[in-house]
């Protein structure tokens, strides 16, 4: 049976649109360093949270799993994550201020400083 620490590093808004959502980058280090893309909504953060703390455990899992191995505790992967329920809920406040900033973007009544207000949402992002 392996073991594996997920230390989680930042996460960048990509591909923003106000309509649609946008792109995640999750970067994480597992022993190497990882980049995880998760389509986001901006909906509902702690949701979101969930899910990309779900898919970064099962892409470290298939990433680490052998199957072709004579033990068959090889083919399990123990997954430890650094500051679990603070990175959960830090990835959480990260989705939800760039949500209220896109709504204070979408309802703004100023036409001036729209784009740099659209482009500044598009570099946001968050070091752990």
């Amino acid at each position: 049976m392996q073991t594996k620490t997920i230390r989680f590093q930042r996460i960048e808004v990509e591909n923003l649109s106000l309509k649609d959502g946008g792109n995640l980058k999750v970067f994480y280090s597992d022993g190497k360093d990882r980049m995880l893309t998760y389509p986001c909504k901006f909906l509902t953060p702690e949701d979101d949270a969930s899910k990309i703390l779900l898919q970064v455990k099962n892409a470290v899992k298939s990433q680490n799993s052998s199957v072709l191995s004579d033990n068959p505790l090889d083919c399990f992967v123990n997954i430890l994550i650094e500051d679990d329920d603070g990175a959960e809920e830090k990835i959480s406040n990260f989705i939800r201020g760039v949500k209220e900033k896109i709504h204070r973007v979408k309802y703004s009544r100023m036409a001036s400083g729209y784009l740099d207000a659209l482009n500044s949402l598009k570099g946001q992002k968050m070091q752990f």
